[in-house]
This record gives C-alpha cells, sequence and structure tokens, in this order.
C-alpha cells in the first residue's frame, strides 16, 4: 500500500526580488479569497435565486452573460459577486 500525501494549503511562496523578499501565500481552501460580502449582499437582495442559477451557469459553462443596470455600482457589485461564486476556479476573461 502506497500512502499519498495530502495537499498542503496555506503555501507560502519565498521570492528574492533584488534587496527583498516577496512572500506569496496562498488561501485556505474554504476561503473565499475576497470577502466581498457587500457584492453577495447586494447579487441576493437584486436577484431571485432562479436568476443567481441562471448566471452562475453561464459563467461556468463560457456562455455569453450580459448584465444590464441603470446603476453602474449595483452592475459591478453583482459581477463582482458572481464571480466570487466559482471560486476555486477563477475567471479567466475580462469584463466590460
Amino acid at each position: 500500500m502506497i500512502s499519498i500525501p495530502c495537499p498542503t494549503f496555506n503555501t507560502r511562496f519565498h521570492i528574492e526580488f533584488f534587496d527583498r523578499t516577496l512572500t506569496l501565500t496562498e488561501p485556505n481552501y474554504n476561503e473565499i479569497p475576497d470577502k466581498n460580502q457587500i457584492a453577495i449582499r447586494v447579487l441576493f437582495e437584486m436577484l431571485d435565486v432562479r436568476t443567481i442559477i441562471y448566471c452562475w451557469k453561464a459563467i461556468l459553462f463560457d456562455q455569453t452573460l450580459v448584465l444590464i443596470s441603470s446603476q453602474y455600482s449595483l452592475q459591478f457589485y453583482i459581477a463582482q459577486a458572481l464571480l466570487q461564486l466559482v471560486f476555486p476556479l477563477t475567471f479567466q476573461y475580462a469584463y466590460v
């Protein structure tokens, strides 16, 4: 029987850059990196659950998703919250 080591979390990388040391850490496996709770709250206050799931599915399956709002700040918060919901996956494209 071969024992496979468990993956480590909270990995730290130390990079020497000229006369400084740069430390990079990754978040815990169960921790949303941004933790923008305002964005999540706005998302669930403005959209119903069916619409949120539809948008989430569109992002996961790489489909076109258009957010239309007369208030740009709400549009930004909703876009940020949707990107948080795909964690631990990351969104590889730019959004405008």
